[in-house]
């Protein structure tokens, strides 16, 4: 085996010695073509070789040959071009060739024995040694041009070879035929707006032409109208006509569903002020990414690599982001992209890291992007991010927060209202807390506490306890899962209260509902955004998982009308945690660095967040998106959120709301009813009280109902004493004195009792109930 290897390598470097030999061949005989002046006799002869086969561009085939050269001897092998390009070269060459024969041969007016001039001139040359006569388009030029000629005559030529150069460009370049056409459509539109002009310019310095007028005094009016349509600034003139009719509706539509609040004026805070930039502390510039040498390495690594395995891809681009850099690569044609995807691991030990997490296909292009992470990694902190984010958003999107940057460098943002909820997941030090820091600092520094509300939910106790006395809570940082269980059904009643007003104003949703208040000038309640933020979902699951799986359900489902959003993070991505409804509900997802594949389906429904590497580092899969966007979040230190937070207590006092501050086993105590919530739960008792036993079965039997609302009704029984526990596989046994109480009470002799009474002082019940048997004998007798 290693003789074997030791043989390879050694044919390897063999290989590229030749090439090295070839190459210095090749650049000297290009070097003394061009230079013939000055290299005697045998430059002359080279020169004229290369006149004989391209005629008068000799120069250009000597350079290209100094230039081919020159490869060879550096790298040892021949330059890797795509088929593609190779066409195009081709295209090139020869319609070049065709449109320089047929301008050379007009100006000689030479209209016939092309190939037999040239050879002749050129023959002369080498016998004279001299390079004096014309070579005209060499001996290539002329078969090209004659076979073209006695075809298509010299103005058919000429097309002919106008159509080889665009369609050899266009390949070279991988420009798309709509793109061509569209770029020709803009110029001819440039062309016809310029004639245009200078028309209008002429019909200016004639008074007698009173049309003129008329159109001088509409076309101010056509520009205004342009200047309201909000991409008319940024697209061009031939997109701006056919897109203006389309979009301008769909805008403003978009406008008036999120402008109230920045229209509203508050009463309650009318001093209220925003915080800003300056309190976050400036940040240093730190140089990190790829060096152009490090990218050739890594580009030529991959190359190799696949080339291993015998597929031959070609490097298109390339992306140096903050920590991780996208090397596009084009897999050749007939190349499963599975066999790609099962390189990973052998692109990762290559490369020397194991985190390489390949993107196939990358979104809108036909290329596969291998990310690698950097070295070096520059840090994105948020006083950056938000400085550039703030210049280009819409103010009026106050629960538009900013991420981080993507590969690319652009800033990526999320619009919590049209998540419009958000769950989001990673393992511990992945940067799920500083992520949802930078969320709630957005939101603090772009809105008051009339217009966004909170209920923060920290069951870690220190995370999210720096919000404490911020005036947007509606109730303090929640840290005892039961009081949480218990915020979170107080927020489905909210959700239901605001439905029922609504539907008193024939509102769709908040924002029309705050409108129409507006437009009635009724001094009523304004309806602000409630963000509910839970830090750890796990905790509350454990300890309340049925009331806290409900409440997000609910909420997820019918809260974004309302106004009510959700971030949800937890740093356990199970199925226990995070439940198949809870994953329906909520569409909109950031996964975080986790430690297996499992863990990114349940996230993502997709592997990748496996090969993050942390420290903030995420794929972000908003609502509607074919495939995760890989960003960098933005960092944002403790001292940070301290100076906003600080900054914001400092506007005014907490207003809380006492009904959030409940636990849900208080809830659930003052809103206890008396019997199942089920319409046949007394129907049941009857039928188990004249069985004298129960079981789930006979309950399906009698009433035709499914499994699951027997067994219900079963253990609303067994709750208040009415059955005894499983007993194998006989029916349960049946407490008729429980039940006869229960009997007493339904019929309205206790009308104070409750079930729980029932349970918890079965006796005086029982007894109460055996004096009213007696009483009722007596006066039978």
């Amino acid at each position: 085996m290693t003789k074997k290897s030791t043989t390879k390598k050694e044919q390897e470097k063999n290989k590229n010695y030749t090439a090295n030999i070839i190459g210095i061949i090749l650049a000297l005989f290009g070097i003394f073509g061009i230079t013939q002046k000055l290299t005697g006799p045998f430059g002359i002869f080279l020169a004229n070789i290369a006149r004989f086969l391209v005629g008068d561009l000799f120069i250009v085939l000597d350079g290209l040959l100094v230039i081919l050269g020159g490869y060879l001897f550096i790298k040892g092998k021949l330059p890797t071009i795509g088929f593609k390009k190779a066409c195009g070269g081709i295209l090139i060459f020869v319609g070049f060739m065709q449109l320089f024969s047929a301008v050379i041969f007009s100006i000689k007016h030479i209209d016939h024995k092309f190939i037999g001039i040239t050879i002749n001139n050129v023959l002369n040359a080498i016998t004279h040694g001299s390079v004096k006569n014309e070579a005209f388009s060499g001996l290539i030029g002329s078969l090209i041009y004659t076979a073209s000629y006695r075809i298509f005559s010299l103005i058919g030529t000429c097309i002919i070879a106008i159509v080889f150069l665009i369609w050899g460009f266009m390949l070279v370049e991988e420009i798309p035929i709509q793109k061509l056409i569209s770029m020709f459509g803009l110029l001819g539109k440039y062309f016809y707006n310029l004639f245009d002009h200078s028309t209008e310019e002429k019909e200016h310095d004639n008074p007698k032409r009173e049309n003129t007028t008329v159109v001088n005094q509409k076309e101010p009016e056509f520009e205004q109208k342009n200047d309201i349509d909000p991409f008319a600034e940024a697209a061009s003139d031939a997109k701006q006509e056919k897109r203006k009719p389309v979009e301008s509706q769909p805008v403003k539509e978009h406008e008036s569903e999120e402008t109230f609040f920045q229209n509203y004026q508050s009463k309650e805070y009318p001093d209220y002020i925003m915080p800003t930039v300056d309190e976050l502390k400036p940040t240093k510039a730190v140089k990190g990414g790829l060096t152009q040498e490090e990218l050739t390495e890594k580009e030529n690594i991959i190359v190799d690599t696949f080339k291993d395995f015998n597929i031959d891809v070609q490097v298109t681009g390339a992306s140096v982001g903050s920590s991780v850099t996208q090397i596009e690569i084009e897999p050749p044609h007939g190349v499963k992209i599975s066999r790609i995807l099962g390189l990973s691991d052998n692109l990762a030990l290559a490369l020397a890291n194991k985190d390489i997490r390949i993107e196939a296909p990358i979104a809108g292009k036909s290329r596969i992007g291998i990310e690698v992470p950097n070295a070096k990694s520059s840090p994105v902190y948020f006083r950056d991010v938000w400085s550039e984010f703030s210049k280009t958003k819409d103010e009026k999107n106050i629960l538009e927060v900013p991420l981080g940057r993507d590969i690319n460098g652009d800033v990526i943002s999320m619009n919590l209202v049209k998540m419009p909820h958000l769950l989001i997941a990673g393992s511990t030090g992945s940067g799920k807390s500083v992520s949802i820091n930078e969320i709630l600092i957005s939101i603090l520094m772009m809105a008051r506490p009339d217009q966004v509300q909170m209920i923060l939910v920290d069951p870690k106790k220190v995370e999210l306890n720096v919000y404490n006395d911020i005036p947007h809570l509606l109730t303090p940082v929640v840290t005892d899962p039961k009081k949480a269980a218990g915020a979170l059904n107080q927020a489905v009643v909210e959700m239901e209260r605001r439905y029922e007003l609504f539907k008193q104003t024939g509102s769709r949703n908040i924002n029309e509902y705050n409108k129409n208040l507006l437009k009635d000038d009724e001094e009523k309640e304004f309806l602000p955004y409630i963000l509910i933020v839970i830090d750890e979902l796990s905790d509350l699951m454990m300890v309340a998982g049925s009331e806290v799986e409900q409440a997000v359900i609910r909420l997820a489902q019918l809260a974004r009308a309302a106004g009510i959003h959700m971030i949800i993070a937890t740093q356990r991505p199970s199925v226990d945690v995070i439940t198949g409804l809870i994953k329906a509900n909520i569409p909109s997802r950031i996964a975080f660095a986790v430690s297996s594949g499992v863990d990114s389906r349940t996230i993502l429904d997709t592997n990748g967040a496996e090969k993050l590497i942390g420290h903030g580092d995420m794929l972000f899969d908003p609502m509607g998106s074919s495939s995760p966007t890989r960003v960098q979040g933005a960092f944002i230190a403790t001292e940070d959120v301290e100076s906003v937070t600080d900054f914001v207590k400092r506007q005014g006092d907490p207003e809380y709301d006492d009904k959030f501050d409940v636990s849900i086993d208080d809830l659930t105590e003052s809103t206890e009813v008396d019997g199942s919530e089920d319409q046949l739960f007394d129907e049941a008792v009857d039928l188990i009280y004249d069985k004298s036993t129960a079981s789930s079965s006979m309950l399906q039997r009698y009433f035709k109902i499914g499994y699951n609302r027997a067994a219900s009704l079963i253990d609303d029984m067994e709750r208040y004493g009415m059955v005894g526990p499983m007993n194998g596989s006989k029916g349960r046994e049946v407490y008729q004195t429980k039940i006869d109480a229960y009997r007493y009470q339904k019929s309205g002799h206790q009308e104070q009792a409750t079930l729980e009474q029932v349970k918890e002082e079965p006796d005086s019940m029982e007894e109460d109930f055996k004096q009213q048997s007696n009483l009722n004998n007596d006066e039978n007798d």
